[in-house]
């Protein structure tokens, strides 16, 4: 069973509804603080879903959402909220419904984390005053690669940044 993904990897398969439904029938022979604890765990990925960072995740979860409406369940707060103001975007913008589930991957690249930066810049300038060269291309070692992974940003999003920044003027 296709959900109209766009990558065969964000596909519904017939043996994820299997699971589903397996889950669901395992679910109804629980006790109730049984499945209060595993609704806890089943509901974890709403925050990911609400960053719009896997879409296959978030298909996943709403025809498990589904499910449970079917069954007459009631939903803990968060995920109420959560449908309800889904539902509530829908209704005023019906063109960004996909993008309102999280269905959608956001356009572009991260921004970089601003203190993140700061603090890779500063422990660039630290490695450099300890001695370590800026590009060390003989062994990768330099102050910006290693800063660059330290802090978990891109070499040449650091370098690029790096050289963006304002030097005293040289000494003659």
């Amino acid at each position: 069973m296709k959900t109209g993904a766009s990558r065969p990897n964000e596909t519904i398969t017939a043996t994820a509804i299997r699971e589903l439904e397996a889950e669901r029938r395992a679910r109804q022979k629980m006790s109730p603080a049984g499945r209060k604890q595993h609704d806890r765990e089943r509901d974890a990925p709403l925050a990911t879903i609400r960053l719009g960072s896997d879409p296959k995740r978030a298909k996943l979860f709403l025809l498990k959402l589904a499910m449970r409406l079917q069954d007459g369940e009631i939903l803990r707060s968060e995920v109420r909220g959560w449908l309800a103001s889904g539902l509530i975007e829908i209704a005023l913008n019906p063109k960004q419904a996909a993008k309102t589930f999280g269905l959608t991957k956001p356009r572009g690249r991260p921004r970089t984390d601003r203190a993140a930066m700061t603090r890779a810049l500063l422990d660039v300038e630290q490695r450099i005053a300890n001695g370590t060269r800026l590009n060390d291309s003989k062994n990768g070692s330099g102050a910006l690669t290693l800063a660059a992974s330290k802090h978990g940003i891109e070499s040449e999003t650091l370098a690029r940044e790096w050289k963006s920044l304002p030097r005293p003027p040289r000494r003659k």
